[in-house]
């Protein structure tokens, strides 16, 4: 009874470690998505030419993609652990 008990709380921890770690990952997307498009807007309102603009929309169809994959997945828990995906606070 002991090991099962310690096998649940070793896959509880492992799911909040591989949650906070997706998580974040997706954080970091969704910046870089956003810094990669100010740069592009800033440019444009400004009259600066970018030697590799098509690198900075290729990172924002890439992230915006990789973003767009990690939710549809996450929807397909059938345990609903990822019901506090768009809860932003955790």
């Amino acid at each position: 009874m002991t090991n099962e008990i310690e096998l649940l709380q070793l896959v509880i921890r492992e799911y909040k470690l591989s949650h906070r770690i997706l998580k974040i990952s997706t954080e970091l997307l969704e910046y870089l998505d956003s810094t990669a498009k100010q740069i592009i807007r800033h440019a444009d309102k400004n009259g600066i030419s970018l030697e590799n603009r098509h690198k900075l929309l290729e990172i924002t169809e890439k992230s915006t993609s990789i973003i767009g994959e990690i939710n549809q997945d996450a929807k397909k828990s059938q345990l609903g652990i990822f019901d506090m995906w768009n809860n932003k606070s955790d």
